[in-house]
């Protein structure tokens, strides 16, 4: 499926950052732009063919408790091949790390309605605003679970 693709917790570099968006047919953005974005992440994956950047997802902090999943990227070649399941494993994997003590956290994401599917497999929830979608870890999250759990029994 995903053979000779590797994940990797790194930054991409502003050139891989560059290629990887235009390649994928997005706006291109100057390093000027690119390394600042790049920067304010708190965490990246980087998923490498062939020692090649391939895809990629960024996540930017906005406090402590809300994170933005930013920028997930394949190249086209590499897509309906599992890269992007692998991308965001990773991240979520990475995600649950930063709140061993169940702190409340949220890892939200813009997602065009044909993706939050793909995205609802990893947990990911409708968010409050129009293609928003959360991951809610901690407290909030077994309160969520709870108020869907006797919404299904009274439905």
């Amino acid at each position: 499926m995903s053979h000779g693709v590797v994940i990797v917790e790194r930054r991409p570099t502003a050139d891989e950052y560059r290629i990887l968006r235009e390649g994928a047919g997005w706006h291109s953005v100057s390093e000027m732009l690119a390394a600042p974005a790049l920067v304010a992440s708190v965490f990246c994956t980087v998923a490498e063919s062939e020692g090649k950047a391939v895809g990629m997802a960024l996540v930017i902090a906005q406090d402590e408790q809300n994170f933005f999943l930013h920028d997930v990227i394949v190249l086209p070649p590499y897509r309906k091949k599992g890269v992007a399941t692998l991308v965001i494993a990773s991240v979520v994997a990475r995600f649950a790390r930063i709140n061993p003590d169940e702190t409340d956290v949220i890892l939200s994401l813009i997602a065009d309605p044909q993706l939050q599917a793909f995205y609802a497999r990893f947990g990911f929830q409708p968010g409050t605003e129009k293609a928003c979608m959360q991951l809610r870890r901690g407290q909030a999250a077994q309160a969520r679970a709870n108020d869907a759990d006797e919404y299904n029994q009274l439905a």
